[in-house]
């Protein structure tokens, strides 16, 4: 919390997502903590969706949720979180505007042929003349090809794989029409976001390829 800011933040190594909501009461509050996943997970089921806003209360090793129907505690997880800021790029030559659904789609039919043991779920994007091209490979099974139409600034034509995973899950996420995917260098972390800008940043490492 900061400024004014609720700034939520997880990574796993490879992939960050951070959300961040302006509170309705500005305050000079400045606080950090680190929160189990399990937690939260479970906070989310009891919310439901519920547009009633929380209180939350922070001290003695703990963390507490208040609602008028309920009271929810968990234990906070001791240390500092990895410094994240420096992860993520603060340009890139390729701002492609992308369908969501599209690509969501695309790369669920990909993923099914890309099975090497080495190297699972791995799929190959490339763009080239408005097109971003992706392919999945394994040896004895078979190859996909898709294509997805693009909008925007691409400087060059570029080649880069991904985890299909990470990019599936980001995109089953967010639910905006059509997505951001910024992308500067095969070695270097991409960027999704919805194209209405809503707070949402999510950060994917690629993968190196021969």
């Amino acid at each position: 919390v900061n400024e004014g800011k609720l700034i939520m933040v997880a990574t796993d190594g490879r992939r960050l997502a951070i959300k961040t909501i302006v509170l309705d009461e500005k305050n000079n509050i400045a606080t950090s903590f680190i929160a189990p996943v399990k937690a939260l997970n479970e906070l989310v089921r009891i919310l439901n969706d519920s547009e009633e806003k929380l209180q939350v209360t922070i001290g003695g090793g703990q963390v507490l949720f208040k609602s008028k129907a309920f009271s929810f505690f968990s234990r906070l997880i001791e240390g500092q979180f990895p410094p994240y800021e420096n992860i993520i790029p603060e340009e890139s030559n390729n701002k492609l505007n992308i369908e969501r659904e599209k690509l969501l789609l695309s790369l669920k039919r990909a993923v099914i042929l890309a099975q090497e043991r080495e190297t699972p779920k791995l799929v190959k994007i490339r763009t080239s003349d408005g097109k971003m091209i992706i392919t999945a490979n394994t040896q004895d099974l078979g190859q996909a090809y898709e294509e997805v139409e693009y909008k925007g600034e691409a400087v060059k034509e570029l080649a880069i794989a991904f985890n299909a995973r990470f990019l599936i899950d980001v995109l089953g996420t967010i639910q905006s029409t059509n997505i951001s995917f910024e992308i500067s260098d095969p070695v270097k972390p991409a960027v999704v976001r919805p194209s209405e800008q809503n707070g949402y940043l999510y950060v994917v490492m690629p993968i190196k390829t021969a």
